[in-house]
């Protein structure tokens, strides 16, 4: 079982629509639902013949979130991913990489004040067998976690990961940002199985 380390500041809440302007995005990260959890989840997904069957006891600190796959052709095994006191809130596939082979997006959100996140995510490597996906840290690359405290909302784009959330200038109250960051993400190969790298950054 591998397992997540959650950092500090990370929201995931796909769907929701954001505003055009720095005063309605202040407003509206102020008002910001947080999604509910359900407990447990269950969700099934399918794409290009494979399916993914999604479990999480979403409760506890020692919480799991598990992935079954069907249809891969060598290796059906389910995955297990220790997430701590984390909860799963939704799911989505898509074909990043365009190879005709799907991935499996898990988001996961923390109960604590903050909602701290992270994803868990496979890739069906030719229809064979599960390899993991990558999610490198904000706080990797100095230009894009300033400003950052969090609220983030991840949606698959036709083949991006997009991410977006407020910035707050320094010393700025948490109900007043000055604007939206916008991060797409391509999926590429890494060492040892997929990453997801930056492609397009934007600020609105």
């Amino acid at each position: 079982m591998r397992q997540i380390v959650l950092m500090m500041l990370v929201l995931l809440m796909p769907g929701a629509a954001w505003a055009d302007s720095a005063e309605s995005a202040a407003t509206a990260a102020a008002i910001l639902p947080a999604k509910p959890f359900v407990s447990p989840y269950a969700k099934t997904l399918e794409a290009m013949g494979i399916s993914f069957a999604i479990e999480s006891r979403n409760e506890g600190t020692a919480n799991v979130v598990k992935i079954v796959p069907k249809g891969l052709k060598i290796d059906n095994a389910a995955q297990e991913t220790a997430v701590g006191n984390a909860r799963v809130i939704d799911a989505e596939v898509g074909d990043l990489n365009v190879d005709k082979s799907p991935e499996v997006y898990v988001y996961v959100q923390g109960e604590d004040k903050a909602r701290t996140g992270a994803l868990v995510a496979f890739s069906a490597n030719r229809k064979k067998s599960l390899s993991d996906v990558f999610l490198p840290a904000l706080a990797d690359d100095p230009a894009l976690v300033k400003g950052y405290r969090g609220h983030d909302q991840f949606t698959i784009i036709e083949n991006r990961l997009v991410r977006r959330f407020p910035v707050f200038d320094d010393g700025a109250p948490d109900d007043k940002p000055s604007r939206i960051r916008q991060i797409s993400y391509k999926l590429v190969a890494g060492e040892a199985g997929w990453r997801l790298a930056v492609d397009k950054t934007d600020e609105f």
